[in-house]
């Protein structure tokens, strides 16, 4: 459902990338970004994942791929060398690689030319981003994406987090795609 409620999105915005990030680590915005490409590559669309979480990446566990060179390795590779074509057609990943340098340093000139590079391909790019909460790098590389789908864990936002989450990303100039929230218990039917 929520590939059906972004394709209905992206009728009025045609994003290059879209950003999906969290208000803290652990939220699941990993696992709702590589369940989106895999839904979004499943019915044809080109899509490239990109981790830009450089201090806790895990695209590559949600994706079945090695753990390698990617993001953080773009000062002397070119983005194709570091690109990898997964198993599952339509659907290309780029790892976050080990930084060499504070995680902030690198994605602010490596992911600018990853965008440049792939997004002129016309795939789709997503962006598994940090966390909003504590990570100096986030503002950037939702910036560079500028839409975003915030993932929250309604076990454990506060609502006044959330608000203020959301208001930070529109007065930033940020497109909202949307928010999913994540891990809500449902009642049963017939349940006391």
């Amino acid at each position: 459902s929520l590939r059906t409620n972004l394709d209905l999105l992206l009728l009025d915005h045609r994003p290059s990338a879209i950003a999906v990030a969290s208000w803290s680590a652990g939220e699941g915005k990993s696992t709702v970004t590589a369940g989106l490409a895999l839904s979004m590559a499943a019915v044809g669309r080109d899509v490239v994942v990109i981790d830009a979480d450089l201090r806790r990446p895990t695209q590559h566990d949600r994706l079945g791929e090695p753990f390698g060179e990617g993001l953080a390795d773009l000062g002397p590779m070119d983005v194709e060398q570091v690109l990898r074509r997964t198993r599952y057609e339509h659907l290309w990943f780029l790892p976050a690689g080990v930084p060499d340098r504070h995680p902030a340093d690198v994605v602010t000139t490596a992911l600018p030319r990853a965008h440049r590079a792939l997004a002129a391909e016309g795939r789709l790019l997503l962006v598994d981003a940090p966390p909003l909460h504590g990570v100096a790098e986030t503002p950037f590389v939702l910036s560079v994406a500028h839409h975003v789908i915030l993932v929250v864990d309604a076990a454990s936002v506060k609502l006044v987090e959330l608000e203020q989450a959301v208001d930070r990303l529109r007065s930033s100039g940020l497109v909202l795609l949307g928010v999913v929230i994540n891990r809500v218990r449902t009642q049963r039917q017939g349940a006391a």
